[in-house]
Formats: C-alpha cells, structure tokens, sequence
C-alpha cells in the first residue's frame, strides 16, 4: 500500500476510534470539506462538525473499501458509516468519499450519499413519502448546519 492509500486508511481508522487529534494531523491546515446534508465547511469548522457528528451518535463504526487512484491526488472511498441516530434508529449510510491529497494531507474531502436514503432511515414512512422533495430536504439541511454551527459556537 502506497502513502496516499495509508493516509486515507488511517484517517477513517482514527475517524472509528474517535481520534478527532490524528485526524486533524491527517487534514491540511486549509482543509476544504462538503457533505449533503451539513454543506460546505472549511479549516477549523470540519473537526468541530466531525466531533459533532460523531459525538452525538451511539453505536458508531466505519468501514471503508476500495481506495481508487483517480490521478492527479485525487481518490474515491466506499464508505458505510453505521450509527444509532438521536431518534434511536439504526442507521447505515453508503457514501462514496472524494479525497483529494496535496502535501502529504487530505486537503478536500466531499462525501456523495442519497439524503433521501437517509430520511427513510431516520424517519421512517415520513421520510420515504416526503423525503425526496427539495424544499424538505432543504429544510433538512438548514436544520443541521444550525446545529453544527451552534455546536461550534458553544465549544470555542
């Protein structure tokens, strides 16, 4: 296994343990992040929004698979991230990550996964009626930025 490939192997390593410390050490100091649901973060907001998500979750466990050179830095991830959500379901969330490696350091890492997956996962009948509708799915998003931003503004 080449250095990129270890690099990302190692941070979605400390991502399941928790290490937000090795993963910091891993992320350029200017890291760039998008995800569809929390949008766009970037430098010191991504390790607040990852210990956010992370912290607020039960059950937490990552796997990864097929790390895939696509040239010039830039690698694709097959990611399933399981957690039980804040309403006691039971969540498997199949993402392709989009990692991009400049200096030794993930300097941009986008996440790709359906939000309509996600609303049948977390709320159920209401989720797979409505969940596919951009206005709730914009919604949706709104509220989860909110949080992550109030989060990052108690905890600085």
């Amino acid at each position: 296994m080449d250095f990129n490939h270890q690099l990302i192997a190692d941070f979605f390593t400390a991502m399941c343990q928790r290490d937000f410390s090795k993963m910091q050490h891993i992320y350029s100091s200017d890291i760039a992040f998008f995800d569809p649901m929390y949008q766009y973060f970037n430098e010191g907001q991504v390790m607040m929004m990852w210990r956010f998500r992370i912290d607020n979750v039960d059950s937490f466990s990552v796997d990864f698979s097929n790390i895939s050179d696509e040239g010039d830095g830039y690698y694709t991830v097959d990611v399933v991230l399981q957690y039980v959500s804040s309403k006691n379901k039971r969540i498997q969330l199949k993402m392709k990550s989009y990692i991009r490696i400049i200096g030794n350091r993930i300097a941009e890492h986008s996440d790709a996964y359906s939000i309509h997956g996600l609303c049948k996962q977390e709320r159920g009948v209401i989720g797979n009626w409505i969940g596919w509708n951009r206005m709730y799915q914009n919604r949706l998003k709104l509220e989860a930025k909110k949080a992550v931003l109030a989060f990052i503004h108690t905890n600085t």
